[in-house]
Parts: structure tokens; sequence; C-alpha cells
């Protein structure tokens, strides 16, 4: 096929990813811009008014659907389009005609979505190889799970407690979502993880080692049973995330007034515990720690402490906890306060 008409089918709006993708490489390899053109980059912006990059997703994209097209178990389905194959182009080859099954197979209600593919393809990219286990919501029970209390709230496996604050520790919902932690923390505004509530599987899908307890606001002056709801609803979540292997952090981070509270589905014996310091109330974090070598029923535990400035970093050096400081904190060179987060 001549250039002219390799160059036609790049820029007929109604041409297929794939034959797009099948004339670009033609032309590419080819090397047929030099003579009329300074670089590669330089011959598609004037030939297509696209980059080179993009130039190159689409012949990675067309790559990708001759492997499916090869095999009668994924030759069934071909990805519709682009936005489909694209985030199987960025997977080690040598899967992506599992992960394209994987996904016939298992996509809600049939339906393939191209953040169904992302979300799988990026579970390869973190662990590639490891076997697929992407959950979604449909994956999550309507479960009753055990409890040591009369408001049902769940009770924690005690042998799925972390044993090791794992590295990265990172703020989930963080402005780097592409960001890959070890243990996850919610020291952050609600709403950057509230939809948890309705659906815990993005930190299972992350394939994270451990996770804090999801750290809904719980108020001085709120209602008891508003309390008691939000400390139920993160040891629910934390509970289905151990039935999915991640290990636990309590979270301790609540008023006072709810300190008690607080400790409802927390087995006797459990060692590992996270909370967030404040400049202006390091004797509450004291008491937390207080609380939490009570129910561990010794005082060698893994306590994490997040953020607080200096003060609370001398603080946690002076009894062995575990500190790391907040990211605005280290920015601006301040300790945050109490009263800044309410």
């Amino acid at each position: 096929m001549k250039r002219t008409e390799l160059e036609n089918i790049v820029r007929d709006p109604d041409a297929p990813y794939f034959e797009k993708g099948r004339a670009l490489e033609q032309l590419l390899a080819k090397n047929g811009w030099r003579t009329t053109h300074s670089s590669e980059e330089a011959y598609c912006r004037a030939t297509f008014s696209f980059s080179s990059e993009r130039a190159r997703q689409l012949v990675a994209a067309y790559g990708v659907y001759m492997l499916l097209r090869a095999s009668p178990t994924t030759a069934v389905q071909l990805p519709a389009n682009e936005a489909q194959i694209r985030p199987l182009t960025v997977i080690p080859r040598e899967r992506q005609s599992e992960a394209w099954l994987y996904i016939l197979r298992n996509a809600p209600g049939g339906r393939i979505t191209q953040a169904y593919v992302q979300g799988v393809c990026q579970q390869i990219a973190i662990a590639p190889g490891a076997p697929i286990r992407f959950l979604t919501p449909n994956d999550v029970p309507d479960a009753a799970w055990p409890s040591d209390n009369d408001h049902d709230i769940p009770l924690l496996a005690l042998r799925l407690q972390a044993q090791y604050c794992d590295l990265p520790f990172l703020c989930y919902g963080g402005k780097s979502r592409a960001a890959i932690a070890a243990t996850w923390h919610f020291y952050t505004d609600d709403v950057r993880f509230d939809n948890l509530i309705e659906d815990p599987t993005p930190v299972v899908n992350s394939r994270c080692i451990n996770a804090v307890e999801p750290n809904f606001s719980v108020y001085g002056q709120m209602p008891r049973i508003a309390g008691l709801e939000r400390i139920y609803q993160k040891r629910r979540i934390a509970r289905f995330w151990q039935s999915q292997g991640v290990r636990i952090f309590v979270d301790l981070n609540v008023h006072p007034d709810f300190y008690q509270d607080n400790l409802l589905g927390v087995p006797w014996g459990w060692r590992a515990y996270a909370t967030r310091g404040y400049a202006d109330r390091i004797n509450d974090t004291v008491r937390e720690f207080e609380l939490a070598c009570q129910r561990a029923e010794t005082n060698d535990l893994l306590f994490v402490v997040y953020g607080g400035g200096q003060e609370v970093k001398k603080t946690a050096q002076d009894y062995g906890w575990t500190w790391f400081p907040e990211l605005s904190d280290t920015a601006r060179n301040r300790p945050i306060t109490y009263e800044q987060t309410i």
C-alpha cells in the first residue's frame, strides 16, 4: 500500500483503531518521513496533527489486537475501541491474553468498561507475577460479621493485625493517584475516601499489605449514635479487607468522648494502632497510646503517629512510636493543630 493511502487511513475518523495502528506501523517502520521532515515527531504533527507518542500508542494497540485475535479464547470478543485496549498495552506481553480473558469472564454484568480494563491492568502492573484477582462491588458480601458488643460492630480478626508498618506509608486519595502503597492511611478529608462505604474494593485491588482503618471523623458533641455509626463503618470495612488478606491498624483518632466506643470490636491482645498527631493535643495522643496498651495488655506495641510537627515527633521518640511527617506539614514547615481539622 502506498504511503498516501496509509496516511489517508490514519486521517479517516471512521477507520477502526487497529487499522490506524497497522497503517502507522508501516509508515513509521519505513522511515519515509526522513525525506520531508526532520523527525518522527515533526512528521506526525504535520501529517496527522498528533504527536509521535500518540502514533506509538496506536501501533501498540494494533499489536495487542493482533495478539488477541490470534487466540481462539480471546478472539471471540475483541476490544471494541482503543480506550478498552490501551491499558493492555502497558502490561507484559505474556500476560495480555490472560488479562483480556479474565476481563471477558469477570466484567460486572458482562459490560466491559475502560475503567474495569484499566483496574485489572493496573493490578498486573503492581504485581506482574501474581494471579489476577480484581474485585468489584459485586464481590463485597452483605455479611453479618462476628461481634463482641451489643451494637453489632464487627470484631476484627486478631490474626490479621498489622505486623510491620511496611513502606511506603501513603495517604489514600492523595494527589498522586498512581501511587502504590504498602500501607494506606486515611488521615485526610473524609470526602477523599467516604466512597469506600459503598465500595471498599479499591484498597484490596491495590495489592497493599496493610491499611489503617478509614478515619471517618468522630467529633465531640456528636450524638453518640452518629459516632457509633462511623465506628461501625470503619470496622466493617476493615473486617472485609481482612477477609481478603489485608492486615489492619486500628484507628484511634476520634474525639476523647468516643475513646471507649472506638474500641468496640477490637480484640484484647491487639497490638497494631495508628493515629494522627496534633501539636496542641499531644496529651490526647499519649492517652490513646495508654488505651492501646490496656487493650493490648502490653506496652510493646506497633504504634504509628502521622503528622503534628516537631513536638509530636519528639514525643514519639520519647515513647518509642513510629512517626511520619504530614506532607503539607513538611512542605510548609509548620505543625498541624487540632482546630485546623474541624
